[in-house]
């Protein structure tokens, strides 16, 4: 009898445990979600402090995106972060290469590809292009933006707690670590949406 006893209790406060920490996992899933409101902005100036531009982090499901006047939201659901602009869905990403971002339409067309390798981000519009549109060189202390596969066409550093975007535009953001993202702005044949949708995309995979 008192081994059942023994058993009885244990079995309890097993499931009570297991009950408790369910809760617990569910309240913190929750409290993640309230945090919506609570904006961590990552705003963008030019040369002369005016505004061009910012990111607000509600959580890692939702981005909020502007650039020069207008503005997108980014928003993780299941394996892929769907971006919209009023609403009208513009193109997803899904997640599933770690050596390769695409950000596809809803019929399924490319809109722009993104490879990693070697210290390099390359950036495409078309799936089995010759050369990148554009690439990114990676390095401790300065980032180049390369046009093609070699004309340089801006860096990107850090200087002072903020960081700088310096090519054909002169930009600077309120961002205190080197990040290839923001060299996607100098992007001239990439249009709005592809630049802060990749620059989102970069972020969120720690560039």
């Amino acid at each position: 009898m008192k081994l059942f006893s023994f058993f009885f209790y244990f079995a309890i406060t097993c499931f009570m445990a297991c009950t408790s920490a369910s809760e617990v996992s569910n309240s913190e899933e929750n409290a993640s979600i309230k945090t919506n409101n609570i904006k961590n902005s990552i705003l963008i100036k030019d040369n002369n402090s005016v505004n061009l531009g910012h990111i607000n982090v509600s959580n890692q499901r939702e981005y909020l995106l502007s650039w020069k006047g207008e503005e997108w939201t980014g928003t993780l659901k299941e394996d892929k972060r769907v971006y919209t602009q009023k609403g009208k869905v513009l193109g997803q990403v899904k997640y599933k290469d770690n050596d390769a971002l695409k950000m596809k339409d809803n019929e399924g067309n490319l809109l722009w590809k993104i490879k990693f390798k070697d210290q390099k981000i390359k950036i495409q519009k078309t799936e089995d292009a010759p050369q990148a549109l554009y690439v990114l060189k990676l390095s401790t202390d300065k980032i180049k933006i390369l046009k093609g596969e070699s004309t340089e066409i801006g860096n990107v550093y850090l200087k002072e707690d903020n960081l700088y975007v310096q090519g054909k535009d002169a930009i600077k953001i309120q961002y205190n670590k080197l990040s290839a993202a923001f060299g996607v702005l100098l992007m001239d044949e990439l249009n709005a949406t592809d630049k802060v949708t990749i620059m989102a995309e970069l972020l969120i995979k720690g560039y």
